[in-house]
């Protein structure tokens, strides 16, 4: 399919395209042609700001005319666009327009021509699209040589009163002018065989180039002088064995002098020791605006980004755009940067407010002097004095601080101490919430080291004191486990954690207690869980001195239990399948007697009585005596009052049937009778009573 695309607009027809009708429009392109080498003319609406001259596809348009005359009535500058702004293409305009007003080409947002009333320029476009630019093809016009066909030839003296030359002229011998010379804007005067010096004026400036290989000299036995036309103002004054001043409004900025120079105000006959003197008074502004209180640049880059130097209400600023810093050298070697994001010390690229690197190992000398660190300096004070902190704040009030602390006489006993606002109002100093002494004791919340209220830790023992609150507080989040570890020596020596989230556990290995919430001690494995019968309460040597129950103790299948029925104390004694209720052995182990139920209404009290137990076996001799002895009382019991009708007092048995009495070594205990080993002797007697009936029986 044809289409329009050079910068004609022509239409280029594709292969097979147009049948019946190439001829027509190859003749339409060649109309088209002759058209764009022709002249045309387009009539501005009367008083328009704006005018869009496009050039159509395929048909006629005076746009395409290589000589364009715009007409009309204008009472402003207009701007005309032509388009579209993909065309790259000459034009000679002719503003030809009434009403003294200029006209503006363009075809972007690039650069624009002005062609003013009545004037004609040759253009070119770019063709750059929304970017496209106008350029004035002859703005640097260069004809490197005009000549004349003909030769002027002057016999004899020519008296001109005004010679206006548009070329070179070579004078071979001296001239000598009775009147001015005068020289055409641009016209030079020229000296030396290789035109080294120059004088002329390009219409608004006045100029002298020296172009040879010397250099320009400007000559005096008194003093030299830049001055305003009329001479009433110094712009620049060179002294002979003296000082070069520069002026700014006939006042002088800048002198030089034996030492040194002064810049800024300089007084006359000023003198000063110091190389480099500034006094710079007003502000300067920069065009770019970019350091807008500089009052001297030093540098302005590609971007009219300015560096520079201020001294504004006591303040020396120094000023760089905000992607530059300023970089700190010694030795060539790069020491220091601030950056807009902060100071670096041993890196040109800090991330912090301040940032120090090393590339080395942090030591501490034996003067106390940090390499390849930060040291912070101060003043011995004495025992307990603060210096060379480091402070921490809001605003221009000190919130928190890091201080040195001299914890002695001595200087080199040096710790650290904390200080924090903990108040909700400024008007309170901060106070101190933790030090490090010398040592390496360590202190929170209070400043001594000694057992009063806070927390002490050092290398030999950790002390956490408080008063009225829980002084140490652990808190195991997720899931269980130990919260604390026990070691000796590296070795794990026990523990303390948590179990299904409300027990405790302590322990060692698989010796553990487990304190049941609201429940009891249980004995545990090593993970808590409970478990029967793992554990042993002391040790045959090592034994509990008192056990003191407020209710049943279990061993086994066995349970023992007190009771206040029947307004005393009761042990209740029971087996939960019948027999024994109690065992008891001598040192040997031996049983030699036990408590227990011949039926279930029943109590059997059993001494070990086993012909393996004995030896010596004889017939007891008669308890006729013995029992005679035996003194049978009737008393009442101090404790509660109460009378008992028939008894013994064993201190009384004891000489009788010692054996039936328990006669403790300590004097100042109970002795107790044992009525149950009286029975062997009154069996004995009882027998001696009966052979003696059988006797008399057998008698009669």
């Amino acid at each position: 399919m044809a289409t329009y695309v050079n910068d004609l607009r022509l239409k280029e027809i594709a292969t097979g395209d147009e049948s019946g009708s190439w001829g027509t429009s190859t003749n339409t392109n060649l109309e088209l042609i002759a058209e764009a080498f022709s002249f045309g003319t387009e009539a501005i609406t009367t008083n328009a700001d704006t005018h869009t001259t496009t050039i159509a596809d395929g048909s006629t348009d005076p746009g395409r005319s290589l000589f364009l005359k715009y007409t009309g009535t204008l009472d402003s500058t207009c701007t005309i666009t032509i388009g579209p702004n993909t065309i790259s293409k000459l034009w000679f305009i002719e503003n030809a327009t009434s009403g003294s007003q200029s006209i503006i080409i363009k075809q972007g947002s690039g650069a624009t021509i002005t062609i003013a009333n009545g004037q004609t320029k040759a253009i070119y476009s770019d063709g750059a699209g929304s970017g496209g630019a106008m350029v004035d093809a002859f703005t640097d016009l260069s004809v490197p040589s005009f000549f004349v066909s003909g030769d002027l030839d002057v016999d004899g003296t020519t008296n001109l009163d005004v010679v206006d030359i548009d070329g070179a002229v070579d004078f071979a011998s001296t001239t000598t002018h009775a009147g001015n010379a005068s020289f055409a804007d641009n016209a030079k005067a020229i000296f030396g065989a290789g035109s080294d010096l120059q004088i002329f004026h390009d219409g608004s400036t006045s100029i002298i180039t020296d172009q040879g290989t010397g250099f320009l000299a400007l000559r005096g036995d008194g003093n030299v002088s830049l001055q305003n036309a009329d001479g009433t103002e110094n712009k620049l004054v060179a002294s002979t064995d003296g000082a070069v001043t520069l002026y700014h409004d006939n006042s002088a900025k800048l002198a030089t002098t034996s030492t040194g120079i002064i810049v800024g105000s300089v007084a006359s006959g000023t003198s000063t020791s110091t190389p480099v003197e500034l006094n710079l008074g007003s502000t300067f502004a920069d065009s770019a605006g970019s350091l807008s209180k500089a009052k001297l640049k030093l540098f302005e880059d590609s971007s009219a980004n300015v560096y520079g130097l201020s001294v504004s209400s006591g303040l020396f600023e120094f000023g760089v755009p905000s992607s530059a810093g300023y970089a700190f050298f010694i030795n060539e070697s790069e020491k220091m940067r601030l950056t807009g994001t902060g100071l670096g010390v041993g890196t040109s690229s800090p991330d912090a407010k301040l940032q120090v690197e090393s590339s080395g190992t942090y030591v501490v000398t034996a003067s106390g002097r940090s390499i390849n660190g930060i040291d912070i300096q101060g003043t011995a004070g004495g025992s307990g004095a603060f210096a060379g902190g480091i402070s921490f704040g809001v605003g221009a009030t000190g919130r928190a601080a890091i201080a040195g602390l001299q914890g002695g006489s001595d200087a080199d006993l040096v710790g650290l101490a904390f200080f924090n606002h903990n108040s909700s109002t400024g008007s309170v100093d901060a106070s101190e919430a933790m030090r490090i002494l010398a040592n390496g004791t360590l202190l929170v919340g209070k400043t001594a080291d000694d057992n009063s209220v806070g927390f002490k830790t050092n290398t030999s023992s950790t002390n956490m004191v408080a008063s009225g609150q829980t002084p140490t507080f652990i808190n195991r989040l997720s899931d269980d486990g130990d919260m604390l570890e026990f070691r000796k020596d590296s070795s794990d020596i026990g523990s303390i954690g948590s179990y299904v989230g409300t027990h405790l556990r302590i322990g060692n290995g698989t010796a553990n207690l487990l304190f049941v919430n609201n429940t009891g001690i249980l004995p545990a494995t090593s993970s808590g869980t409970e478990s029967d019968g793992i554990l042993d309460l002391g040790a045959s040597d090592r034994q509990f001195k008192d056990l003191y129950l407020d209710n049943v103790m279990y061993s086994g299948s066995a349970r023992i239990a007190t009771t206040t029925a029947n307004s005393g104390g009761k042990i209740q004694v029971k087996t939960f399948s019948g027999g024994i209720f109690q065992i008891f052995q001598n040192s040997s182990g031996t049983t030699i007697g036990y408590i227990g139920n011949v039926s279930d209404s029943s109590t059997l009290y059993s001494t070990s009585s086993d012909q393996r137990l004995k030896e010596n076996i004889l017939d007891a001799p008669s308890a006729s005596n013995d029992i005679d002895a035996i003194q049978v009382r009737s008393f009442d019991w101090k404790a509660d009052g109460s009378h008992q009708k028939y008894g013994m007092v064993a201190q009384e048995l004891l000489t009788v049937a010692p054996e039936a009495v328990s006669a403790p070594e300590d004097p100042d205990e109970m002795m107790g009778v044992d009525y149950s080993k009286l029975v062997p002797m009154l069996i004995k007697e009882i027998q001696s009573l009966r052979a003696r009936v059988a006797q008399l029986e057998t008698e009669d």
